[in-house]
């Protein structure tokens, strides 16, 4: 039997804050409004003038991670607190996804390096006021693709 991972409902979320403390922020995401386009790799197309067919190499990967937040402005925890002052500031993000409806644990999927945080906007949907955020690799994440996956606990 395969087990299945649960986005937002398994995952734990967590940022360095602007002092460089690791805060959770699972809480506060809006549900439906996480987002993990993976490692993706520009196509360079490298066919030469004789060559009867295209041929391609993978060039540099992007890597995109999205959510939105209810704009919570606790002291030190809440999403507003913690986001607002990080905007295009670079901090370690961590996603740890559990597994067959559980919380994380030890060996558990984990994505974690060094990303850059852009808010996109504070949108007010359903009269909520709402945080839209995207990190992408900064300038001190992992130089390899597989330098950003490793396991809760490793």
């Amino acid at each position: 039997m395969t087990s299945k991972i649960h986005l937002e409902k398994n995952i734990t979320l967590s940022f360095d804050d602007s002092g460089g403390i690791a805060r959770e922020l699972t809480g506060d995401i809006v549900p439906g409004s996480l987002s993990i386009n993976g490692i993706m790799f520009e196509q360079v197309d490298m066919t030469a003038i004789s060559d009867a067919v295209h041929k391609f190499v993978a060039g540099q990967g992007d890597l995109t991670i999205g959510a939105q937040f209810y704009m919570n402005n606790t002291a030190t925890t809440g999403a507003f607190t913690v986001l607002n002052t990080m905007n295009g500031k670079e901090g370690t993000l961590t996603m740890a996804f559990g597994q067959a409806g559980a919380a994380p644990t030890t060996g558990d999927p984990e994505l974690e390096s060094e990303f850059t945080l852009f808010i996109q906007g504070f949108p007010i949907s359903g009269g909520r006021a709402l945080i839209d955020a995207q990190w992408k690799p900064g300038p001190n994440a992992s130089a390899t693709a597989a330098g950003f996956w490793t396991t809760v606990g490793a």
